[in-house]
């Protein structure tokens, strides 16, 4: 009798051992499973929030210069080609100061910043502009008619292309960092 006493309490002792170990792997799983989630959870909620700033804030760097801003292909400006090492430069800004201004309203502007010469980038947009677009200076003795419509600063490059009442142009002007490349586009105005 004493020895189905001590079978019977060491079988029950087995039994209580192998069901709190099942207990114990049940809790830990439980646990893993419920970090893991939780880790996803937090994780994703921290890449969109840094996703929707990098697709806000992260677009535009301010320097002591000026204010330039990140801009996709197909939202460039007055639909002109775009020199490939030049930045975004937003309004108001120091550089921008001395933008081609109108003596009308309908004119579309955007300018842009590079730190090479105005060489470099006079010889890229010989390159790269269409056959419609002629090469001037401003103070060349004879201006084409569009630059009377446009305020361009003395001793910079222009590209014009016309093409009907529209009116396409590249500037370029040199300062002592670089060159501001300024696309503008407008309508001539009609004859009274």
């Amino acid at each position: 009798m004493g020895v189905t006493q001590v079978m019977a309490q060491s079988s029950g002792a087995e039994g209580s051992s192998s069901n709190s170990l099942f207990w114990m792997m049940v809790a830990v799983v439980s646990a893993v499973v419920i970090l893991v989630g939780a880790g996803v959870f937090a994780s994703s909620r921290v890449i969109s929030s840094m996703a929707s700033r990098a697709g806000a804030e992260n677009l535009t760097v301010h320097t002591p210069t000026a204010d330039f801003r990140v801009e996709q292909l197909n939202d460039i400006g007055p639909g002109l080609p775009l020199y490939p090492r030049a930045v975004l430069l937003l309004p108001g800004t120091i550089v921008d100061e001395t933008m081609p201004q109108s003596t009308h309203a309908r004119l579309q502007t955007t300018a842009y910043y590079t730190d090479d010469t105005r060489d470099l980038a006079d010889s890229w947009y010989l390159q790269h502009l269409s056959a419609e677009f002629a090469r001037h200076k401003v103070g060349d003795p004879q201006p084409p008619d569009e630059l009377s419509e446009v305020i361009v600063p003395v001793d910079s490059v222009v590209f014009v292309g016309k093409r009907g009442d529209q009116v396409r142009m590249v500037t370029l002007t040199s300062n002592s960092s670089g060159t501001r490349i300024t696309l503008v586009r407008f309508t001539k105005r009609q004859a009274e």
